[in-house]
């Protein structure tokens, strides 16, 4: 386990040699018209096919193999409930992954049934992103989610998170291969007398 992991209880050009140039080097005019004169263009031979070289393609326009990138939300099931995850911080490559801890009566999380998956890089909590916060500011970000709020996360598997960062590019919800998980439980209603209470 990560020293920094903390358990989260709410889950061209070519040169001529100077030896060489001095033997070219002209004593008159002449010289130099007789010198240039030897220099004829070389002409193509087009009796051979010409050379195909192959296609390059830029690394920027291919995509990560199988990319997975996720949108969970996680419910809980009353205020004593935990999210069911552990977020991990990676200080020298700096980002965020996030591991599955045990539900009730050591049955699947509620994120694990919500589609987050161990060694997932976390991108987004509730619509914002968290690469550039601090662990500290995650961490109360997920803690401020009160019951029965869900918490919504973008993930993304390591794969393609290596692929997109090295390709420079963002990881965000609007990209057309986010998949849209089903949520971990139907939206908890809220009595009228909650709903009053908390306006």
């Amino acid at each position: 386990m990560n020293n920094n992991s903390e358990y989260l209880n709410i889950f061209f050009s070519s040169s001529v040699n100077t030896n060489d140039r001095n033997q070219f080097l002209p004593s008159n005019t002449s010289t130099v018209r007789d010198f240039l004169k030897t220099r004829t263009p070389s002409v193509p031979d087009l009796t051979r096919p010409p050379t195909v070289l192959p296609l390059v393609i830029p690394s920027s326009s291919i995509g990560a193999p199988n990319e997975d990138i996720r949108l969970c939300t996680i419910y809980r099931n009353d205020p004593t409930d935990i999210f069911g995850i552990e977020l991990n911080y990676h200080r020298q490559e700096q980002f965020h992954s996030l591991s599955i801890a045990s539900g009730r009566n050591n049955e699947p999380s509620n994120a694990e049934q919500a589609g987050i998956k161990s060694e997932d890089r976390l991108i987004e909590t509730n619509g914002q992103n968290i690469q550039n916060l601090s662990h500290d500011h995650i961490i109360q970000r997920i803690r401020a989610v009160e019951h029965p709020d869900p918490l919504v996360v973008l993930v993304a598997n390591a794969p393609t998170f290596e692929c997109y960062k090295q390709q420079q590019k963002l990881i965000h919800r609007s990209l057309p291969n986010v998949k849209v998980m089903s949520p971990n439980r139907r939206a908890p209603s809220v009595s009228p007398t909650a709903s009053s209470r908390q306006k």
